[in-house]
């Protein structure tokens, strides 16, 4: 089994399986190119290199990146079974059921013999997920028509999760955005979004609202320095008259004319496994090698002082990630998924700070920045500018439009709000 990997038209390498064992090479005219995707553990080289970490499905990092989170590998799988009878499905098959419609600039092709027994199973996943192809007529139309739909179609014709996830096209005209598929090319004047679906329970019977928190944790990320793509709240109204709000992201791989921007997560980029042990150390060591540049260090820096202060707990090396252009090199992505987790689902960080996952403070914060050698002035910029815009929290969520009870609820357990203020210890 033989699968292409592509940059745009350049054929990057092919990933092979062979007796179980995954292998990658490169191309030898992208050799030739000089562009390193993935510096740290797969630097450009000639020859054959195993594959051989569990944890990342036996892909280089590189690839891994390329696979969907986890309700997306919930819908990947559910298709297989219904569409193709497989039980199974190999990771190549499913970089080939993404095809060019992952994260990143990165697509991928089958290249297998005319006989093999899965190309037809292969070729038919090139095609748009179910959800997708299930939901091409309602995609075209005014927001409030669409979504509802969409929502529908992702609670009951798919795998369904907490937060189901699409990509789209929006298009400002009127009162209501119009919406369209955004898995591939857009249309004209439509910009590449990704949209949560609210599926919640009946509103006002327990469900928190959780697009209305990102879009107001996205508004204080934004006041503490942090850099960050525009976001929004897509409204749709039920047949009872309930209000749902969709929280929208604007894709930050793909440029303003349409071309793919490389992404490597943090994960991918230092092929470690994100449900184990890597911190924060770690992130800023990454930074500092992988972007040279000072600037970066320090918005790093930033993204661990607004976690610590905002709560920010599920804070994996898949929630941090770089950007490649060839003309500017490597730099951080915007901040993403940024939300409030309570103590009680989340007891620790998921990436420790100083070696504190508990309870890291300011002490830890501190610490950090000597270790990645950031001025002390600087640093205390950095962690003022973001006490300042935690302590703004009610206003952020009455933009976002937070119900207050759940607003009171978050600012009472934000630990940046407890900081001194400025020119205090």
């Amino acid at each position: 089994m033989r699968v292409n990997v592509l940059l745009g038209e350049r054929r990057v390498g092919a990933l092979s399986e062979i007796t179980g064992q995954t292998f990658f090479q490169y191309d030898d005219q992208f050799l030739a190119s000089g562009l390193e995707l993935s510096p740290l553990h797969l630097p450009l080289a000639p020859g054959v290199r195993p594959c051989p970490l569990a944890y990342l499905r036996h892909l280089p990092g590189l690839c891994y990146d390329s696979l969907p989170d986890a309700w997306g590998q919930r819908v990947m799988e559910r298709w297989f079974r219904q569409e193709r009878q497989q039980a199974a499905v190999a990771p190549l098959e499913q970089l080939c059921f993404v095809g060019d419609r992952g994260v990143g600039a990165l697509r991928y092709e089958p290249a297998l013999l005319a006989d093999d027994p899965l190309r037809p199973a292969l070729e038919a996943a090139l095609d748009l997920r179910r959800v997708e192809l299930a939901s091409r007529a309602l995609l075209a139309g005014p927001a409030d028509r669409v979504i509802p739909g969409l929502a529908n179609l992702a609670r009951n014709g798919s795998a369904g999760g907490a937060r189901p996830k699409l990509w789209i096209g929006l298009h400002d005209a009127g009162a209501q955005p119009e919406v369209t598929a955004g898995g591939g090319p857009l249309p004209a004047g439509f910009t590449p979004w990704l949209l949560k679906l609210d599926l919640g329970p009946r509103v006002g019977t327990g469900w928190r609202e959780w697009g209305r928190i990102e879009h107001a944790y996205a508004l204080m990320a934004a006041a503490a320095g942090l850099r960050t793509s525009p976001t929004r709240l897509i409204l749709t109204r039920g047949r009872s008259g309930q209000t749902r709000a969709h929280f929208a992201i604007a894709r930050f791989d793909r440029g303003a004319d349409g071309r793919r921007i490389h992404f490597h997560s943090l994960a991918g980029i230092t092929e470690a496994d994100y449900n184990g042990v890597i911190d924060y150390r770690e992130f800023l060591s990454t930074v500092m090698q992988v972007c040279r540049d000072h600037r970066e260090t320090v918005e790093a820096l930033r993204r661990a002082a607004f976690n610590v202060a905002a709560r920010v707990r599920d804070d994996h090396a898949k929630n941090h990630g770089f950007l490649f252009e060839p003309a500017t090199g490597w730099r951080l992505a915007p901040a993403y998924d940024l939300v409030y987790t309570s103590p009680a689902r989340f007891p620790r960080h998921a990436m420790p700070l100083a070696g504190n996952a508990l309870a890291p403070g300011l002490e830890e914060l501190r610490r950090l920045a000597d270790e990645a050698e950031i001025p002390e002035r600087e640093a205390r910029a950095v962690i003022e500018q973001t006490r300042a815009a935690v302590r703004r929290w009610p206003e952020w969520a009455k933009r976002a439009g937070v119900p207050a009870a759940t607003a009171r609820e978050i600012a009472a357990d934000l630990p940046g709000r407890q900081w001194p203020g400025k020119g205090r210890r």
